[in-house]
């Protein structure tokens, strides 16, 4: 209901899934969820397992989708710290448009795995997206906290951590 509301399954065939696992650091525990419209739906309900989450992924699940203010905080928090990112990445990388809780930066003619190894040296996790087709020049970031997002940042040479401060 909370997806027809908020007008992502207005149109027929759409998908769409969820993970608790990130959004709440849940690592080695598989919950999500899908919600789908018209014939998807259908299709989902038809491949969908019996008993496919445990009984702990369910729980803690349950409990989780009961925490409203904190997603609202965090998918708010997430989507300025997005934009902060995207603004200040866009100096250095092409970023592409996205609403996800990452980025994917275009390097250009910077050597991808060189662009990783830096982060890395800097105490920074930056994903390598050459493994998906047509990507060849890319990397992924997330977004995340202030603090972490500035050391993302200064660890990819976009500014110094100090600058981002207080944006």
């Amino acid at each position: 209901d909370v997806y027809k509301r908020q007008g992502r399954l207005d149109r027929e065939n759409v998908v769409v899934a969820r993970s608790l696992t990130k959004l709440f650091g849940l690592p080695g525990l598989r919950a999500g969820f899908a919600v789908a419209s018209g014939d998807r739906r259908d299709a989902l309900e038809t491949a969908r397992r019996s008993w496919s989450l445990g009984t702990p992924a369910a729980r803690v699940g349950t409990h989780c989708l009961r925490q409203d203010g904190f997603v609202r905080d965090t998918r708010e928090r997430v989507a300025d710290e997005r934009d902060r990112l995207r603004e200040a990445l866009g100096e250095r990388f092409d970023v592409h448009p996205s609403e996800a809780p990452y980025l994917l930066c275009d390097v250009g003619d910077r050597d991808v795995a060189t662009v990783i190894a830096d982060a890395r040296a800097a105490g920074v996790a930056v994903r390598d997206a050459t493994t998906f087709r047509g990507l060849d020049s890319h990397v992924r970031v997330a977004v995340k906290d202030r603090a972490a997002n500035d050391q993302l940042l200064s660890a990819l040479g976009v500014r110094d951590a100090d600058e981002g401060g207080d944006d």
